[in-house]
């Protein structure tokens, strides 16, 4: 008895992964002007590092965050948003550098240089503040959630192809022992797949980090509520937001406390 295979179904589904790819690799073009940009970026920062003046390595790396930045309103990259995050951290803005960070490492949730300067940025905090955790053990055993949205399609593509690739074979060549290698691409194509939905229709809270120093939380969206901490907030605390009001935002930090603080103080992820 023959396999019949819902030819539809699977054009429906290569047409999909067709089009995102076309679509993704016309996205990575990169203009020229901004990469001159980053160019006199470099040179900045390579000039901060040789001088020896404190307030003037401050001033060059401060010069070189600044172009850097103007750079990543136009490439995105996570090579670009690490050296951002590097020369801000010379330049003691805690807060853009864990930002640019968390910008590097949504778009290559496995790039090692942002993770690891990430970690050594996030143990810059005073210990009394909110600090993210490590991702739990179980979460660890699911490698495609490290992965980005990109490589989660590519990976589910190649998982689809291997599957389909292993029907033709047994049904070519009544080979019985192809059909069963169909599982686990198959298992592995459907885990993505549902990965994908599920943060598409239960997204998150979007993320932030606070990059004004000395900002202020307070109990309610009010300069004259009462204070949620004993002392002002240092920059470079992460947060997930909970609610938008006018000019405030309601935030819950790491420790599941909660607060409300003007959206001046905040970059949103």
């Amino acid at each position: 008895m023959r396999l019949l295979l819902p030819r539809s179904f699977f054009q429906i589904l290569l047409f999909h992964y067709i089009l995102f790819f076309t679509l993704n690799i016309n996205a990575q073009t990169l203009p020229s002007q901004p990469q001159n940009i980053v160019s006199q970026a470099i040179t900045l920062y390579t000039q901060a590092q040789n001088e020896k003046d404190y307030a003037m390595r401050l001033n060059y790396f401060s010069q070189a965050e600044n172009l850097f930045s103007l750079a990543a309103q136009t490439i995105h990259n996570p090579k670009l948003y690490t050296n951002w995050g590097n020369a801000a951290l010379q330049a003691e803005h805690l807060g853009i550098a864990i930002y640019a960070y968390r910008k590097a490492l949504l778009l290559a949730p496995n790039h090692l240089q942002a993770q690891k300067n990430l970690l050594h940025a996030r143990s810059l905090l005073p210990t009394w503040v909110p600090h993210k955790t490590q991702q739990n053990i179980i979460h660890s055993f699911i490698f495609w959630e490290k992965l980005s949205n990109n490589e989660k399609h590519w990976l589910a593509a190649l998982s689809f192809f291997v599957c389909l690739l292993c029907i033709a074979i047994s049904i070519r060549w009544q080979l019985t022992v192809f059909k069963g290698l169909t599982i686990l691409p198959a298992i592995l194509f459907m885990a993505i797949q549902f990965s994908i939905l599920t943060k598409f229709l239960f997204p998150p809270p979007q993320q932030a980090v606070i990059y004004q120093n000395e900002s202020i939380a307070y109990t309610s969206d009010s300069i004259n509520a009462p204070h949620s901490f004993s002392q002002p907030l240092p920059d470079g605390i992460e947060v997930s937001i909970l609610e938008e009001r006018d000019q405030w935002v309601h935030v819950e930090f790491t420790n599941q406390q909660d607060a409300w603080l003007k959206k001046v103080a905040l970059k949103i992820l």
